[in-house]
């Protein structure tokens, strides 16, 4: 039997791609650049037009969030594609807003991109 050792559960939606970490924390550098390497792959082989991240399992993160993000945007853009976040919760939110980038973000409200909105 082969382990599912992914951080990070994927799926099409007609806006783009959800890409929904599954750690409850992200809490050192270490973390943060193993889910930058699966987001990495999975936005270079979608190349769509949206990449949303979906907090909804994450409830602690620490600054290490901050390059992490920074480099997903950069990445998206050169793809062509927009990086949205949604679903933060207020540890998440806050961490952002403490270090100014919740301003350069698009940050949508919880639930903006369920699986309702994955079909018609």
């Amino acid at each position: 039997m082969e382990l599912d050792t992914s951080r990070l559960d994927t799926r099409q939606i007609d806006q783009g791609i959800v890409l929904t970490p599954r750690d409850h924390r992200i809490a050192d550098a270490w973390e943060a650049v193993e889910l930058k390497a699966e987001i990495f792959t999975a936005i270079e082989q979608a190349r769509p037009a949206n990449v949303i991240i979906d907090f909804a399992h994450v409830q602690f993160v620490t600054a290490s969030i901050c390059p992490l993000l920074l480099d997903i945007q950069r990445k998206a853009h050169e793809l062509g594609s927009q990086l949205k976040l949604t679903n933060l919760s207020p540890g998440v939110h806050n961490i952002l807003e403490l270090t100014e980038l919740a301003n350069i973000f698009d940050i949508s409200p919880a639930d903006s991109y369920t699986a309702d909105s994955a079909g018609s």
